[in-house]
């Protein structure tokens, strides 16, 4: 268990690994863009993100194999 002020974490269902890295994609201008993180404390529900990513970043939860880089997004 572990806890922390001012903590960024993401859902554990909207990473994946590309390579060595752990990855998310985020929503920009309305496209997912593949965005490399660098994660920190982990469950198995969330993960603490200590580079790249910003707090209010939209992040795809649970991507399938058909989302990718410049793939359109809807958003609710």
């Amino acid at each position: 268990m572990w806890e922390g002020d001012s903590v960024l974490t993401v859902p554990a269902s909207a990473l994946f690994r590309s390579g060595q890295w752990w990855s998310v994609f985020v929503v920009e201008r309305g496209r997912a863009q593949q965005r490399d993180i660098r994660l920190g404390h982990r469950t198995s529900a969330a993960a603490e993100v200590l580079e790249g990513l910003r707090a209010g970043e939209l992040v795809v939860l649970s991507p399938s194999d058909r989302i990718g880089t410049g793939v359109r997004i809807t958003t609710p």
